[in-house]
């Protein structure tokens, strides 16, 4: 039995809808899910913020190594300084892999074995990573054992899920007849939860949805963790959650865009710009940043958030 998850964003802090000890329950439901099964997969976003606080890592590291549990995890976009993949060690989730409690999945895919809690054999499974921004490989030839896509891409159950902004979205059941080499497809990204079968029989794509439900518009919402057997049969377990844990929230923050949009504009300006070959992404950055009125300090937390070059 092997579980598979995404989306758990685990945080430190307490996010403005929620009025209960987050953290905690946040912990609390990690640990139940470490318990579903002797490996769990994980889609990308094991973090809500690539640089997490020793507290955090602290803790996660003892619940994994406490559970006994084998982590096969890929990095999704808030795993990663400035969403960049060259950059995971340098990542809460690079510090995970070092310290030998997940294993970090990036490019190649590999062949595991998963112990069979009822019987003293294993059997093998082929995953097939697929972290935030890079592509499908397709397998050249099937194998005898399961080939399995662990993806971190924003896939739309169907049109009507589709918000404002998303050029040429990838709608689920597309996705699957794309890549019919994969018996099962694992994806996150997006924090709405479904599953997709084959004539409501075997269910061939997976997407969990969040863990945690940090916004109220997802007190709707029922995190569930899916339970995988040796022959791909799939169970959706529920994770339990905690009954009145909201709060009003009278004004929200008003963000003003319009920086944003100048900082969008100006970097296009300079991707059109002869010679921007010559410049690299910090100092594509670096030259948008000097023309605006910022704070040396303000400068200095992008770059540090980032990963670029400090001033």
């Amino acid at each position: 039995m092997i579980s598979a998850i995404a989306d758990l964003h685990l945080r430190d802090d307490t996010p403005i809808s929620r009025k209960d000890s987050y953290y905690t329950t946040m912990l609390g439901k990690l640990d139940f899910c470490l318990r579903q099964a002797p490996t769990m997969l994980v889609a990308g976003d094991f973090f809500h913020s690539a640089r997490s606080s020793m507290r955090l890592l602290s803790d996660v590291i003892y619940l994994i190594r406490e559970a006994g549990t084998e982590v096969i995890v890929i990095p999704g976009q808030h795993d990663l300084p400035g969403h960049n993949l060259s950059l995971v060690h340098h990542s809460g989730l690079g510090v995970l892999a070092e310290a030998g409690v997940v294993r970090l999945m990036l490019d190649e895919p590999k062949q595991i074995r998963i112990h069979l809690e009822s019987k003293p054999v294993f059997y093998k499974i082929k995953i097939w990573p697929v972290p935030f921004g890079q592509e499908v490989v397709i397998p050249k030839e099937k194998s005898e054992i399961p080939d399995i896509l662990l993806i971190h891409k924003l896939i739309f159950l169907n049109k009507q899920e589709v918000f404002p902004g998303i050029e040429n979205p990838d709608i689920c059941i597309d996705f699957m007849k794309k890549y019919p080499q994969f018996d099962l497809i694992i994806s996150g990204d997006n924090h709405n939860q479904f599953f997709i079968k084959e004539n409501n029989k075997r269910t061939l794509l997976i997407n969990t949805g969040s863990m945690m439900r940090q916004k109220i518009d997802q007190k709707d919402h029922r995190p569930a963790i899916a339970l995988i057997d040796e022959n791909l049969n799939v169970a959706i377990k529920a994770i339990p959650i905690e009954q009145d844990v909201w709060k009003e929230v009278s004004v929200e923050p008003v963000v003003d865009n319009s920086l944003v949009r100048f900082f969008v504009d100006e970097l296009k300006k300079l991707d059109a710009a002869e010679g921007v070959n010559k410049l690299n992404s910090s100092e594509r950055i670096k030259a948008v940043l000097a023309q605006l009125d910022l704070h040396p300090e303000v400068k200095q937390l992008i770059y540090d958030s980032i990963e670029v070059v400090k001033i």
